[in-house]
């Protein structure tokens, strides 16, 4: 303004250089209130963003606290190693095979049977997984549980053949009534 006011000759050189001088401070604080306002912006955003950090960390620390003290969690990361060397498998398991060869021995352990397809995937893709010890404890489940169908089955005849046993003395009886 004072540079326009000098040119259209509003005002003298000396009065030009008082009002100069003071715009020039003006902006100059001006200026520095700015920055100053961006810096403190910059400094909330930057406190903000770290704040969002340390509670994401806490909250990563917190679900780690459970799961490491889940006992299940905790069982199983026991087990593994043991169940491992039980079946005489070497330290390193490929990791795309570890998870799945993992639940079949915890269920081979714990005497379930395998389905047909954890037994096709154990000989064909895992076979270098399937030792003699895994083998063996995996044909004596299966001989168990056919074992036991048999005995049903069994039982099952004998009640049959009760059956049939007591309906033929019953047959006869009212034949001899006649």
């Amino acid at each position: 303004m004072a540079l326009l006011n000098y040119v259209r000759q509003g005002v003298d050189f000396s009065e030009f250089l008082k009002v100069a001088e003071l715009e020039q401070s003006n902006r100059r604080l001006a200026a520095q209130a700015k920055i100053i306002k961006e810096r403190a912006e910059q400094k909330l955003k930057e406190e903000a963003r770290l704040t969002r950090l340390w509670q994401i960390r806490e909250q990563e620390a917190e679900e780690r606290r459970a799961f490491n003290s889940d006992p299940k969690t905790v069982a199983e990361v026991w087990q593994r190693p043991r169940l491992r060397q039980e079946y005489g498998l070497s330290d390193f398991i490929e990791q795309s095979c570890f998870p799945r060869l993992m639940e079949i021995l915890r269920r081979v352990d714990s005497g379930e049977r395998l389905s047909e397809d954890e037994f096709i995937w154990l000989t064909t893709k895992a076979h270098v997984y399937f030792t003699k010890i895994l083998r063996e404890r995996y044909h004596r489940l299966e001989a168990e549980f056919y074992a036991a169908e048999f005995k049903k089955a069994q039982d099952f005849g004998r009640q049959l053949m009760q059956a049939v046993t007591i309906a033929s003395a019953e047959n006869r009886k009212r034949l001899i009534r006649s």
